[in-house]
């Protein structure tokens, strides 16, 4: 058989979702867990969920064929599946929420509300899914099934396809769920256990945490005690006429407190200085910047009182120099009007005089007063 969606990979046990498509394409967890699959001419096209939302995850926007408890195939017992066609309504097969149906489908196909809740009411509360039309079901090669065995011992699924007339697939009921079980090897697949192990120095090396981690979960094998043998059945019981949400989500952590990091008054701190150590002689941990303005602070105190505006505010003025009428009280001012304190404020520009500035006269030197020579004497006459 040629490529098909969902055929080139195999099925694993992965909570809390249950059944998980997992695709061998290194591109294909958007194309296998969002949107839709549609056969145009002769091939398959990806139609991806509206741009104007965020997509809610599906482990295989799928539905079955041949899920039903007591069904079996001419070829023995198997498990059948096609991908859903744009439009087309995804049911989970795990627990879920009336809300979470909703949004599951809106944000992956183009789908209205009412639609959805007219198939919600005809597959869950009338049990009857077999009068709804697929496309991708009547398509040649659209349909890939494989034996039990593969399916729960997740083996790759190209390798071992049933070949099933088109007849029979046509005739066979259409499922949401599956009565299939899952075994150990459904979750930890089926390649061969490990034997080389990382050295005993590594496995128990101290491992420093801010909190407390979350207690360990349980093993397949102590949950599938747990629910007495029937751990698909539980996870894929429906929600209750309330309407409340059956897929435990787990808490928000705490957020780890982040101390404030004292910055100067221009919003500015040196990322080359050390961290100073800390009273108890250790050095305190590095933390990351909190982005954003902070909360102007209240100062008390004086500022210097030469800042270069008179008592007025006009610069050049008469008035008397006061610092907490002058550059003090325009320091909250300033810092409120910058969303960035880490944004250095760049001076103002200053605007281009058009007019040529006028020549100055040159300063011409003193003049200097002139030496005069004294007049020569006169000559006395020879005396006779």
């Amino acid at each position: 058989m040629g490529w098909a969606p969902y055929r080139f990979g195999h099925w694993s046990w992965v909570g809390p979702w249950g059944w998980t498509w997992v695709e061998d394409e290194p591109w294909g967890f958007a194309p296998f867990h969002y949107g839709r699959w549609a056969f145009a001419g002769t091939g398959w096209v990806w139609v991806p969920g509206p741009s104007m939302v965020r997509p809610v995850y599906a482990p295989a926007l799928v539905g079955f064929v041949g899920g039903a408890p007591g069904f079996r195939f001419s070829t023995g017992v198997g498990v059948g599946w096609f991908p859903l066609a744009p439009g087309e309504v995804f049911l989970p097969g795990y627990r879920v929420s009336r809300a979470y149906v909703n949004s599951v489908n809106v944000t992956n196909t183009s789908v209205t509300v009412t639609r959805v809740t007219n198939f919600y009411n005809t597959a869950v509360i009338n049990h009857n899914v077999n009068n709804v039309t697929y496309a991708n079901r009547n398509v040649n090669g659209g349909v890939t099934v494989v034996s039990h065995d593969t399916f729960v011992n997740a083996r790759p699924v190209a390798r071992n396809v049933v070949s099933v007339p088109a007849k029979e697939l046509a005739s066979a009921p259409v499922e949401h769920t599956l009565a299939v079980e899952p075994a150990r090897s459904s979750v930890l697949g089926s390649g061969k256990p490990a034997v080389n192990r990382p050295p005993a120095a590594v496995m128990s090396r101290p491992v420093v945490a801010l909190r407390t981690p979350a207690p360990m979960p349980h093993s397949f094998d102590q949950r599938q005690s747990e629910a007495g043998g029937h751990l698909n059945q539980q996870v894929s019981e429906q929600p209750s006429s309330t309407g409340q949400p059956l897929v435990r989500q787990e808490a928000p952590g705490k957020p780890v407190p982040v101390a404030r990091v004292p910055q100067s008054q221009d919003g500015f701190r040196s990322f080359g200085q050390a961290d100073a150590p800390s009273s108890q002689g250790r050095a305190q941990p590095r933390v990351w910047e909190e982005q954003g303005t902070p909360e102007p602070e209240k100062s008390t105190q004086a500022q210097p009182a030469n800042r270069g505006t008179q008592g007025n505010g006009a610069p050049g003025s008469g008035g008397q120099r006061s610092g907490t009428q002058g550059s003090g009280a325009r320091a909250p001012q300033q810092s409120a009007q910058w969303s960035r304190p880490l944004a250095k404020p760049v001076a103002p520009v200053q605007q281009r005089n058009e007019q040529p500035p006028k020549e100055q006269p040159k300063p011409t030197a003193p003049a200097t007063p002139r030496q005069t020579s004294p007049a020569p004497h006169a000559e006395a006459p020879a005396k006779k």
